[in-house]
């Protein structure tokens, strides 16, 4: 006579509670790390549509043959000029600022202030627009 031992299928119980503490344990520790990459991203894209309202911005008043001003404030950017053309922000705020760009596309100013988390950033519109140290002297009209 033969003895047949069957193994048991599955997991047991304990098993699968090692398994799935485990797995949140991990989850834990990576979420809050997903998260913040995630913000990183959308503030990193907002940078970039900073930069490209500053680059169309200057364009423009080369094109138009008229000097256009940009107003930053909280969390919001508009043109002086026209008034609704605003666009909001959710992760950059600004100070108080001004930017005009004369009929030729030059800006009177070399930075732009904005704050991202508490902390002060600066962005660098000469280098943004391309110009050289000591390519031209801003005139305005």
């Amino acid at each position: 006579m033969t003895l047949v031992c069957k193994k048991p299928l599955g997991f047991t119980l304990i098993e699968l509670l090692v398994v799935l503490t485990i797995s949140g344990i991990l989850i834990a520790f990576v979420g809050p790390v997903a998260f913040e990459q995630i913000d990183a991203a959308k503030a990193k894209s907002e940078i970039e549509k900073l930069k490209g309202i500053i680059r169309y911005t200057s364009t423009e008043s080369y094109t138009q043959g008229q000097s256009i001003a940009i107003k930053f404030k909280n969390n919001q950017v508009f043109k002086v000029v026209e008034g609704n053309g605003k666009v909001n922000f959710h992760y950059l705020t600004f100070p108080n600022q001004t930017v005009f760009f004369n009929r030729n596309g030059y800006s009177n100013q070399v930075e732009i202030i904005y704050n991202y988390r508490d902390e002060k950033k600066v962005l660098d519109i000469y280098n943004l627009l391309g110009y050289q140290d000591n390519e031209f002297i801003y005139a305005p009209e």
